[in-house]
C-alpha cells in the first residue's frame, strides 16, 4: 500500500467523513458520501466485474430504501 498516493489518501477521508456522519440524525449526508465512495472506487478498480460489482452495490442501497435507481439516475430518497 502506497501512503502517498493520492487515491489512497481520497479513500481515508471518504472514511472519515463516512465516521463523521454516522451519527447524523438525517442520513442524506452519509448516503451521498456512499454513493461518492462507490463512483471513485469504480473509477479507480483494476477488478474486471467493477461495473457488475457497483451496480450490486446500488442495488442494496435501493433494496435498503435509501436511493431510487431510474434511466441511469440515482435518487436519494426523503427519509
Amino acid at each position: 500500500k502506497d501512503t502517498s498516493s493520492l487515491k489512497y489518501m481520497a479513500i481515508l477521508i471518504l472514511q472519515e467523513l463516512t465516521a463523521f456522519h454516522l451519527q447524523d440524525p438525517d442520513p442524506s449526508a452519509l448516503i451521498h458520501l456512499d454513493i461518492k465512495r462507490l463512483k471513485f472506487v469504480r473509477s479507480y478498480a483494476v477488478e474486471m466485474d467493477k461495473s457488475g460489482l457497483y451496480l450490486n452495490a446500488l442495488k442494496a442501497l435501493e433494496k435498503e430504501g435509501k436511493i431510487r435507481l431510474h434511466r441511469n439516475q440515482i435518487k436519494v430518497v426523503d427519509l
